[in-house]
């Protein structure tokens, strides 16, 4: 459909409107086996989550994903962490859509769909939260965004899901 006269239209891959975030949470480097991907920035999720107004909280200035795991056992370790120690947020690149940021992201997201994986990346423990912190990095797949009841984000959309839990270790010794 042509845009209304007068109205300006969109140049292809431009940015959305309201890009850039007006206050990202938090903007650092994704990393995967030590090569930088692309900078990001974290932005609220919409999802339901007790700790989300601590998130992120003391994270790095590299999230390193240091291994994979199934995105099964990334949604079980939400499903089963108590509500005030979960967290799902937003990560966008940083330099917006068309940006060598956009392209090392969707690089990285299809690496993870095409395993039918998450990224995991260990969060070290810090005093305020009082737990160190797993972090899976999903693919916003609808069948993820529903289980989190994600609002924020559409399937498809250039972005990755972070679901923030106790580390493995921290949540079976608060059981």
């Amino acid at each position: 459909m042509p845009a209304a006269k007068g109205a300006a239209s969109p140049a292809r891959g431009a940015a959305p409107p309201g890009w850039p975030p007006l206050q990202p949470l938090w903007r650092g480097r994704l990393s995967k086996s030590k090569s930088v991907q692309c900078t990001l920035v974290c932005v609220d999720a919409l999802a339901p989550s007790g700790a989300a107004r601590l998130e992120p909280f003391e994270w790095p200035p590299e999230l390193a994903v240091l291994a994979r795991a199934p995105v099964r056992e990334a949604l079980e370790a939400y499903r089963t962490a108590l509500p005030q120690r979960r967290a799902v947020r937003r990560l966008l690149a940083a330099g917006g859509p068309g940006s060598p940021d956009d392209a090392g992201l969707a690089g990285f997201a299809e690496y993870l769909r095409s395993k039918d994986r998450a990224g995991l990346v260990k969060i070290a423990h810090c005093a305020a939260v009082g737990h160190a912190r797993d972090m899976h990095l999903l693919v916003p797949e609808e069948g993820v965004l529903r289980e989190l009841g994600v609002a924020g984000c559409r399937p498809g959309e250039r972005a990755l899901i972070a679901v923030v839990t106790p580390s493995r270790e921290d949540a079976a010794r608060m059981m």
